[in-house]
């Protein structure tokens, strides 16, 4: 009886190994499920805070392009006129410079026919022979007219210049 009590002991120990075996497998399985169960939630969250991310860039991208279309009609609107503006200012500059060089001239050549003619004698002399022939009636008659013209236009043209700022 001895050997066959070795032989249910060495069962017994046997089956008790096997039975160890398959509650140790039957655990790892268990944890292993929780491990996936947990691994797929992780996942989830990990998903979940990407869309956030990528509709929080969206909405950034979508305000940064509201803001370059603004920008880019605030400076269509406001900085066009305001080189029209500049144009116009500097237009008015060049306008009365020429005007203002016209009139130097016109008193730099006055300026030299009087001091042609230094004596009252050649003065009137002058005079006459040009009132007395018809070119010289008309060229007395343009050099009234442009003085006219000058002391009547450079004035107006200096108030319409705008203020210089």
């Amino acid at each position: 009886m001895t050997a066959e009590w070795v032989l249910v002991l060495v069962v017994s120990l046997v089956a008790l190994e096997l039975l160890s075996v398959a509650v140790a497998a039957a655990v790892g399985g268990m944890r292993m499920r929780q491990a996936m169960a947990e691994m797929r939630e992780s996942l989830k969250d990990l998903q979940r805070e990407a869309a956030i991310t990528l509709q929080q860039v969206h909405d950034t991208m979508a305000r940064a392009e509201t803001l370059v279309q603004t920008l880019d009609k605030t400076a269509k609107e406001q900085l066009d006129p305001l080189a029209c503006s500049a144009r116009a200012t500097v237009a008015h500059a060049e306008a009365i410079t020429s005007a203002l060089a016209a009139g130097a001239g016109a008193i730099r050549r006055v300026a030299g026919a009087v001091e042609s003619v230094a004596t009252p004698a050649t003065a009137a002399g002058a005079v006459s022979k040009l009132a007395t022939s018809p070119m010289g009636r008309i060229s007395l008659v343009a050099a009234i007219a442009g003085i006219a013209l000058q002391t009547l236009v450079l004035p107006a043209v200096r108030k319409k210049a705008p203020p210089s700022r």
